[in-house]
């Protein structure tokens, strides 16, 4: 079998021959021979928890009639298979709920959308590998057209309704899935509140190390003063006795199976070649999901990925949109309507999870602006690095769009009170 990669024994283990022949034997049978295979390891900028790999299969099928065979013989019949692999970690692996939601969850949410008319909301998964590492082996939905947009701009309204109208339908299908398979609350590890002081302190240390940096430029502002005094009182034990209890799902009204990290980066959308509207978007990484209110989602969606003046016109239209959605799955699905949990409970939800979104400004929505030559070669380690940190800091709050949002809402959380 001839290859255009240099040589396969440069690739680890689980991007050799052998195992893109189980991927094909698993998905077409016996008769699927690979004949050929490219590697090229593709440039994630942003993204500190996994490698990537996009792999293009040529394989044909053995077993065929002698009119195909001959056919065959001439390339005419050879068949293409584009594949995404992402390698999570090592460190990660241990701590992800991905390959539990692949294999066992997103099936299944996926099943109840079809029934309800609807795309997945997921790629299909056509292998996987539990080794040191996590190893998934996806539908590269490139040559679909699907695209990630860029981190930096940010999603416009006209995405941003079709991806809240998306996370409705996700969120309907997954209710309808944890009632039914309850012993799955119990199986999903909470990233966030959970006993682990390491994860805290590192939570602890990235928001402190942004939020004197950006002091520095706030007390620039005019009226600012009493709002900096309250962003440092907001770090440390003041921080965590106010952001873990948010995650105990015995307070929240409304509690399903999250997908824990919406953000640009782990969204994938289409659009019509006619008018440029998007027509689809499909959700990635679900290694952080676990149990717990959908405002998570919603509040991570909207503070790390919309563009600020979406945000100011557009909010209450957008959640209004989003319950629809939501709703309507339900009852596409025949999900009892007295038990359809009501607008007013999401509302609710939002505002006793609100103090997430401060969270998710000083360190989350920060961290997603930092420009992409910044992020080259970027891993979990150079969270480490004091010197490259205050390079990415300074890298981040030069950018009008950061500083834009940061005198938003910082105004807004003060006028909602929560920072006192």
């Amino acid at each position: 079998m001839s290859t255009t990669v240099t040589s396969v024994s440069d690739y680890p283990e689980y991007l050799s021959e052998e195992t893109f022949k189980r991927l094909l034997t698993q998905n077409f049978g016996a008769q699927a021979q690979l004949r050929d295979l490219q590697v090229i390891p593709q440039k994630s900028f942003g993204n500190y928890s996994s490698d990537i790999y996009r792999v293009k299969l040529i394989y044909d099928l053995h077993g065929l009639s002698s009119a195909e065979n001959r056919r065959r013989e001439t390339n005419e019949d050879q068949r293409v298979l584009q594949v995404l692999v992402k390698v999570l970690f090592e460190n990660l692996s241990t701590i992800s709920n991905e390959n539990f939601m692949y294999e066992q969850v997103l099936p299944e949410i996926n099943k109840i959308l079809h029934i309800c008319g609807l795309e997945s909301v997921s790629p299909t998964v056509y292998y996987t590998l539990k080794t040191k590492n996590e190893i998934h082996f996806f539908e590269d939905l490139t040559p679909r057209e699907y695209i990630v947009r860029p981190r930096t701009i940010g999603y416009n309204e006209d995405e941003t309704r079709l991806l809240f109208k998306r996370l409705g339908e996700y969120h309907a299908a997954s209710l309808i899935y944890t009632e039914s398979h309850p012993e799955v609350r119990n199986k999903l590890r909470q990233f966030y509140a959970v006993s682990d002081p390491a994860l805290e302190l590192f939570i602890e240390d990235q928001m402190h190390g942004n939020i004197e940096h950006v002091v520095k430029i706030i007390e620039t502002w005019s009226g600012f003063d009493a709002i900096i005094d309250k962003m440092r009182k907001n770090t440390g034990e003041v921080f965590r006795n106010k952001f873990l209890p948010l995650f105990d799902a015995s307070q929240a009204g409304l509690s399903l199976i999250l997908h824990g990290d919406m953000w640009i980066a782990n969204i994938l959308l289409s659009y019509n070649s006619n008018d440029g509207k998007t027509n689809d978007a499909v959700f990635l990484d679900y290694q952080t999901s676990f149990y717990g209110s959908p405002a998570f989602d919603i509040h991570n969606l909207f503070m790390t990925s919309v563009q600020l003046s979406v945000i100011v016109e557009c909010y209450d239209v957008i959640i209004a949109h989003y319950y629809a959605s939501f709703r309507s799955t339900l009852l596409a699905a025949k999900y009892p309507v007295e038990n359809i949990p009501s607008f007013q409970c999401v509302l609710a939800e939002l505002r006793r999870t609100d103090y997430f979104n401060y969270y998710l400004l000083t360190f989350p929505f920060a961290q997603t602006m930092l420009s992409d030559d910044m992020t080259k070669g970027m891993s979990f380690n150079d969270f480490q690095n004091k010197k490259r940190l205050e390079l990415n800091r300074m890298d981040i709050y030069s950018n009008a769009r950061v500083l834009d949002t940061y005198k938003y809402m910082l105004k807004s959380f003060d006028e909602r009170g929560l920072l006192d």
